[in-house]
């Protein structure tokens, strides 16, 4: 695999000169822009660890993002993947699955991640278009030929419970894709940049972690646990969702029938 650093330094003039006098020529790319610093690295270089351990030890304010690149053999070899899914509300993002309808429960004994559902799943199916698995926060929804598609091939970790159009139009029949295998925390090596406005949780029933910035690395021994269908025990990213992560045969099936997955990316087991 290989790895490669995007990073924003900001700061002052003198702080840009600094660091530009000393990496000039010796990173794969450094350039000042409006926003900041920005610098692009092969991991790999001994000048990365150089530069990290100056922004580390000076407390310099920078963000980070890795991109990772795999070889066909790892691709091949894997046995998990982290996958994103299709969101038709991306751009109407308020518009989640309670806007429509669906009826939860805030669990008080949980701040940030107790709201439990008790009503059917409730959406506006016509969003979904031509697609078979879309993501409606916090839920999954598939159509009848998902269905048929996962039920055939006796996959685990999930169960398939109704679903239905808001407006109870007379649209294609959907279902709500209800994942119950909750995988045990990730190892501390995934590394994360925290919520601003929220403290890491490390509740009994959750942890609230923020975003991921590397891939996620799991005990080789808690490998058993997984199934086909798994949820990160952590809620993360923009929306404070659990994570898809499903196995090779998942991917290979729904890759077959024409199911889209987005973004597949290696789990890695230590």
């Amino acid at each position: 695999m290989k790895r490669t650093a995007d990073i924003l330094i900001r700061g002052n003039s003198n702080l840009f000169n600094t660091i530009r006098s000393q990496f000039e020529g010796r990173l794969d790319q450094l350039t000042l822009q409006p926003s900041g610093l920005h610098i692009v690295t092969d991991e790999e270089k001994p000048e990365y660890q150089e530069l990290m351990s100056m922004i580390n030890s000076e407390g310099i304010n920078h963000s980070f993002t890795e991109t990772r690149e795999y070889t066909k053999q790892e691709l091949k070899e894997a046995k998990f993947f982290h996958v994103g899914v299709l969101y038709p509300w991306e751009h109407d993002a308020l518009k989640d699955a309670e806007h429509y309808g669906t009826k939860y429960v805030q669990d008080h004994h949980f701040e940030h991640c107790g709201k439990v559902q008790t009503s059917e799943l409730k959406l506006d199916v016509k969003k979904i278009g031509k697609h078979h698995l879309v993501h409606i926060r916090p839920e999954l929804i598939i159509t009848e030929y998902a269905k048929e598609v996962i039920e055939s091939n006796q996959l685990s970790g999930y169960e398939i419970l109704p679903a239905s159009d808001y407006k109870t139009r007379g649209v294609q029949k959907v279902y709500h894709l209800v994942i119950k295998s909750i995988l045990p925390p990730f190892d501390d090596q995934v590394r994360c940049d925290p919520y601003e406005h929220y403290p890491d949780s490390d509740c009994e029933t959750c942890s609230l972690r923020g975003f991921p910035r590397s891939e996620f690395i799991y005990r080789e021994e808690e490998m058993e646990r997984f199934q086909d269908f798994n949820l990160t025990f952590e809620y993360l990213d923009a929306y404070q969702n659990r994570l898809l992560i499903v196995s090779t045969k998942v991917k290979g099936i729904f890759q077959k029938h024409k199911i889209k997955l987005l973004r597949p990316e290696p789990v890695r087991f230590i």
